[in-house]
């Protein structure tokens, strides 16, 4: 597409995924969770939403990178074609 926008969002996405696993790695999801007196049940959904997010976030990022690929492929093959 050549619009600004999309042409942004898409690598948001992987930016913005990526800047939430290290805030995990970092653990600061937990200390937070920890400073608001948290049980226990709240921060077991809470690593269970947050694995379910990789996942998801792990998908985008696969099908983003499959488009990605094939847009350069087709864009490759039209120019060698001319």
């Amino acid at each position: 597409s050549g619009s600004a926008f999309v042409r942004n969002a898409r690598p948001m996405i992987v930016y913005t995924g990526l800047c939430l696993i290290v805030l995990e790695f970092f653990g600061l999801r937990l200390l937070a969770l920890q400073l608001m007196s948290a049980t226990n049940l709240m921060i077991e959904s809470s690593t269970q939403i947050f694995q379910f997010y990789l996942i998801s976030w792990s998908s985008v990022v696969s099908l983003y990178t499959g488009v990605r690929t094939f847009e350069k492929y087709k864009a490759r093959k039209l120019f060698k074609g001319k």
